[in-house]
């Protein structure tokens, strides 16, 4: 009995704690994500982007063109990423990656790509 109580008693604060635990979150500010070419153009660097619109062009060496109603921003997809893709300059794709800002310029580092509808 006496090792039977000290058992039940530090079960019990264990549950506790770890319920206390799982309840917590974080409530403050989010981080901002930009959805649009041209916000993503002034954006800072890392910012996280997700865009919607079409690759317009190649720019060539895994650099695109990618366009939306608000304008146009360069974007850096890897090679990987096309998997069995079939884009051309008229399907509409989903963007998501992080704004790359470097000594020559700012770009949109591409982590993935999905195509919404396929044209052409």
């Amino acid at each position: 009995m006496r090792i039977l109580t000290p058992l039940v008693l530090i079960l019990g604060l264990i549950t506790v704690a770890s319920t206390a635990l799982t309840q917590a979150a974080y409530t403050g500010p989010q981080s901002v994500i930009v959805n649009t070419a041209k916000a993503a153009n002034t954006a800072d660097d890392d910012t996280q982007v997700v865009l919607t619109g079409n690759l317009a062009k190649s720019l060539g060496d895994e650099h695109y063109l990618f366009a939306d109603a608000s304008g146009e921003v360069k974007v850096e997809i890897d090679n990987s990423l096309f998997r069995n893709l079939e884009i051309t300059d008229a399907s509409l794709v989903e963007l998501k990656g992080e704004v790359d800002k470097e000594w020559h310029g700012r770009e949109v580092e591409i982590d993935s790509i999905r195509v919404v509808t396929s044209k052409g």
